[in-house]
Formats: structure tokens, C-alpha cells, sequence
């Protein structure tokens, strides 16, 4: 389990990219991914059964 407090998520310029997405999610796991630069996170909007 990861817990990350103060990001203040609220003023994040969150990012998607299908590339991006393709080159560093497993094929076989339905969801996206979507970056947030300045702040360096990467949010996994997977759905895993």
C-alpha cells in the first residue's frame, strides 16, 4: 500500500497520451494512464477484477 499526503491534486495539469499509455501498461489489464509533469505523479486508472 502507497500513501502520499500534501500533493494538492486540485492544481494538478493532469495529461494523457495514448503512447503513453501503450508503451507502459500490460496489454492485457483494461484502464489508462495520466501523468501529471510538474509534480511528477502518474495516476493507473486500471480496473483489475
Amino acid at each position: 500500500m502507497l500513501t502520499v499526503t500534501n500533493l494538492n491534486l486540485d492544481s494538478a495539469e493532469w495529461s494523457q497520451s495514448a503512447a503513453f499509455t501503450k508503451d507502459f501498461k500490460p496489454q492485457q489489464i483494461p484502464g489508462e494512464l495520466f501523468f501529471e509533469r510538474q509534480k511528477g505523479i502518474v495516476y493507473f486508472d486500471l480496473e483489475i477484477e
